[in-house]
């Protein structure tokens, strides 16, 4: 399910990726019809198809529309997902943290999220993040496997207080899918950088703009397996990156004499350091232009709050590899297709198989930026699959659908 907000992207591509001209890229990532080869033996099964797709149809929108707790009860899901022809693979699932995390996947069908219905560990539900364009009786579901919220900024700064400790706010693991819209599993497209708010990475996300501007492609750009580096254009956010005890020594000895206490003044004193030095965490395909890196200077306020309150640690992401297999021949997702259609056709196909590799959680390395570890977390999943990421954002998705005629 494509999601419907992403937080600020680069200008410029934050990752290894393949470039290329609007068409290439879009002939890698998306077919053009849900049949493109109607071979004798598919032709033969269109009746038998079309009537499965009507029934498993009607059994998403009933199981939506009725919303038991019967839903609750894993042989029911069981028997749900047997009817629609859906079967899940967990690989390293003990992987999976036991405290609250964060998991994110690629996405290459409209199904992906019923990986989640035979999740090792249920009766625990995730939070899953979907668009806010489909309609408010989905998110306001309470007995799927899945508790379903959308995809706004409100609700991402909900789940970032959830995980700075708040405990008005639900604690449980929270699913999403970076890339924010489907793909044909043959490459990636970039992935967003929301989902480090979340994760508390920068202070509860407080640095991050949610205007979320679109990046260029380069058409008519080099061969695939061309390296694209980022200009870290927001250097502002490397501000809250910085630890707590690199601060200016004038500015703990200002802390000091306003709170009189020697100990303090001497432990903050001693432990000032740069920032700047690279980490071993960090992508070797950014750049970071001067000006952009840790600020060295603060305020005497700044710094006595920063040395009382320690910033939250992130919680953990745990990147999982998804990979789908339906019926050869039929393409469950196009770039211009419906959600309904996407829906319709993956019915279509006898058997839809969900192999999900879990992958070892990763955390930000210290004074790592946002961009830096999305890229590491987007890299483990396309290495796992043999894939390419490709410098193409949700955003130039909708654009290059919406030319293409598909609103």
């Amino acid at each position: 399910m494509e999601q419907s907000y992403s937080d600020t992207d680069d200008s410029k591509p934050s990752t290894s990726c393949r470039t290329g001209s609007l068409e290439e890229v879009s002939r890698a990532l998306f077919h053009t019809a849900h049949l493109e080869d109607l071979s004798p033996a598919l032709a033969l099964y269109l009746p038998v198809g079309f009537a499965l797709a009507a029934i498993r149809s009607a059994l998403w929108i009933a199981g939506i529309a009725l919303d038991k707790p019967w839903f609750r009860n894993q042989a029911v899901v069981d028997g749900y997902l047997k009817l629609l022809g859906v079967t899940v693979t967990w690989v390293h699932p003990e992987r999976i943290p036991a405290g609250r995390h964060l998991l994110v996947s690629n996405h290459c069908t409209v199904g992906d999220l019923m990986m989640l219905f035979s999740h090792p560990s249920l009766p625990r539900r995730y939070t899953h993040l979907i668009t806010s364009a489909l309609p408010p009786r989905v998110t306001a579901c309470k007995h799927l496997p899945v508790l379903l919220r959308p995809a706004s900024p409100a609700m991402y700064d909900q789940l970032a207080a959830a995980a700075a400790g708040d405990e008005d706010v639900d604690a449980s693991p929270v699913h999403l899918f970076p890339e924010g819209g489907m793909t044909n599993g043959r490459g990636m497209l970039r992935f967003s950088r929301g989902f480090t708010r979340i994760i508390n990475m920068s202070g509860g996300g407080s640095s991050s703009s949610k205007g979320g501007s679109s990046s260029s492609l380069e058409s008519g750009g080099g061969s695939g397996g061309s390296s694209c580096s980022s200009s870290m254009e927001d250097g502002g956010q490397q501000h809250h990156h910085q630890p707590v005890h690199e601060q200016q020594p004038h500015a703990a000895s200002a802390h000091a004499a306003h709170a009189n206490n020697h100990t303090n003044a001497n432990a903050i004193s001693s432990s000032s350091s740069s920032s700047s030095s690279s980490h071993a965490g960090a992508a070797t395909s950014i750049k970071l232009p001067p000006g952009t890196g840790s600020s060295s200077t603060t305020t005497t306020n700044a710094a006595t709050a920063t040395t009382t309150n320690a910033a939250p640690t992130p919680m953990p992401v745990v990147p999982v590899a998804l990979r789908a297999r339906t019926l050869p021949g039929v393409n469950t997702h196009t770039l211009t297709s419906s959600f309904a259609a996407n829906l319709f056709w993956m019915g279509f196909s006898p058997a839809t198989e969900l192999h999900a590799t879990v992958l070892p959680p990763m955390s930000p390395a210290p004074g790592e930026s946002r961009a830096a570890f999305v890229n590491r977390v987007q890299e483990a999943i396309a290495e796992e699959l043999g894939v390419d990421v490709y410098d193409l954002t949700i955003q130039q998705k909708r654009q290059l659908a919406a030319r293409r005629g598909g609103g």
